[in-house]
């Protein structure tokens, strides 16, 4: 959920961080029962219209006597949940602007999700009427889809609007939509065109969830079974591996079957004899739909670990970070920023450009010292109060260490090579970093107590940037 007040700086906070209050989480909740809820109705939905249309033509299908209220009445079933959840969000008042508009978005949609149910069986019963006007909710959900976008897209800062996945509005569904009222309705070129023509837009759709099954199983879970699989991972990233191997299987099970099935069915839709009897096509359709709430459900575990390392976490319940930010962590960066001689953070991330760093930073300059002394002191996080006797220093020492600017401040030997990621806290040798990352266990940086993920070695002069940023390369 959003913050209100987002633009107001947050209360310093010496302890763990605050639980969720009740509501928050009943909202936490709530959301992924309506998901397995939806998803079970729509696999019952499924199935009851297979068993249904099983041994009919498709122009047997208004005269056969098919009880298409029964058939209906799972999505009714899951229309009245998603109402009561959706005016629970509205009502909801620690919510921002764009979680408020999220949840009128989806009351809205779905009133338009049941008029068009309503209109499609009024049109299944008089056997008469336009398609396409019992279409229209379908119509209008895209432009509530296409006017939430923009009036969440208008909250958004303008630096995190490249980050937003905002999306576009509409989807296959609506596609779909058109083409096929424009076919029952024998318009223009549709009136000739078979159904595998008709229905282009879903043959798009699974081509695009192709090459996202494909990129998942060959690219992005062995790189997280790697990473998960590596030393010092807290609970989220140690389960992260196995979750999405299974997320993997069952995404390419369900393919498969939604393939097959969608296949069969314009097959079977065109009056090929060659297409298989309805019920095994909607078989599987509910076997696809099955897989996806299963992927759901291995999601919901992740959440619900990442919920749990952030109230029970090894390193003063540091809060959970998204799956973009583990993947950001996983990889080491080529560049650093140098924001001051023991401050940097990465100069570019593997999904996205480098966040600022709200880790306690130390000032350039003839005012160093004075920096790190305010720097260590006022900070959220709990610093070892050694590492702040070391920088009470008399003026003599100040200057003594301004001259050694480039000696680590720990060892006071070694050169200021390493850095800890992702506070981005340096200014120490490679060898003391080392000593920190075996000891670090519930203590993570020397200087910020965040967790230490990886070591860089980076080079000792730095470069300026096309922004004038002090850009350093790093060595390993």
């Amino acid at each position: 959920m959003e913050e209100t007040g987002a633009g107001s700086p947050a209360a310093p906070s010496d302890g763990p961080l605050p639980r969720r209050t009740t509501g928050a989480r009943v909202l936490m909740v709530m959301g992924p029962l309506y998901m397995l809820l939806g998803w079970v109705t729509f696999v019952v939905f499924l199935l009851l219209l297979g068993a249904a249309t099983d041994g009919l033509k498709p122009d047997e299908l208004l005269t056969s006597g098919v009880r298409w209220g029964a058939i209906f009445s799972p999505l009714w079933l899951r229309d009245i949940a998603g109402v009561i959840l959706a005016v629970h969000l509205v009502k909801y008042r620690s919510v921002g602007t764009r979680a408020k508009v999220t949840a009128i978005e989806a009351l809205l949609n779905v009133i338009l999700s049941i008029a068009f149910k309503m209109a499609l069986l009024l049109r299944l019963g008089t056997r008469e009427g336009s398609i396409r006007l019992v279409c229209l909710p379908v119509y209008l959900s895209m432009l509530v889809g296409a006017a939430a976008q923009a009036i969440k897209s208008a909250a958004t800062p303008v630096d995190q609007r490249a980050s937003s996945h905002l999306g576009l509005g509409f989807g296959v569904s609506h596609l779909l939509a058109i083409t096929v009222a424009c076919k029952l309705d024998g318009v223009a070129s549709y009136k000739d065109s078979t159904w595998l023509t008709t229905l282009w837009p879903l043959w798009l759709g699974l081509g695009f969830l192709a090459m996202g099954v494909i990129i998942l199983a060959c690219c992005f879970t062995p790189f997280l079974v790697c990473f998960s699989a590596a030393e010092r991972r807290g609970p989220t990233e140690r389960v992260l591996g196995p979750v999405m191997v299974m997320v993997t299987i069952f995404a390419v099970l369900g393919f498969s079957c939604a393939l097959v099935g969608c296949v069969h069915i314009a097959l079977w839709l065109d009056g090929d004899p060659t297409a298989m009897h309805t019920a095994h096509a909607f078989d599987l359709l509910a076997a696809a739909a099955t897989c996806a709430l299963l992927i759901g459900v291995c999601l919901a575990i992740i959440v619900v670990v990442q919920d749990y390392d952030a109230q029970e976490g090894d390193l003063n319940n540091e809060p959970a970070v998204s799956l973009e930010e583990m993947m950001n962590r996983a990889v080491k960066p080529k560049q650093l920023i140098r924001q001051s001689s023991t401050l940097y953070k990465r100069h570019e991330t593997l999904l996205g450009s480098a966040p600022a760093s709200d880790a306690p930073g130390f000032d350039d300059g003839a005012g160093e010292v004075g920096g790190r002394r305010s720097a260590l002191s006022a900070g959220d996080a709990q610093v070892d109060p050694r590492i702040i006797a070391a920088y009470e220093l008399d003026d003599d020492e100040d200057k003594d260490r301004m001259s050694e600017a480039d000696v680590c401040w720990i060892c006071e030997g070694g050169p200021r090579e390493a850095v800890f990621l992702e506070c981005g806290h340096g200014g120490v040798c490679y060898s003391c970093a080392e000593k920190c990352w075996n000891s670090q266990r519930r203590h993570g940086c020397p200087m910020c107590r965040q967790p230490v993920t990886q070591i860089v070695r980076v080079a000792g002069k730095p470069r300026t940037g096309k922004d004038g940023e002090l850009i350093v390369d790093v060595l390993s």
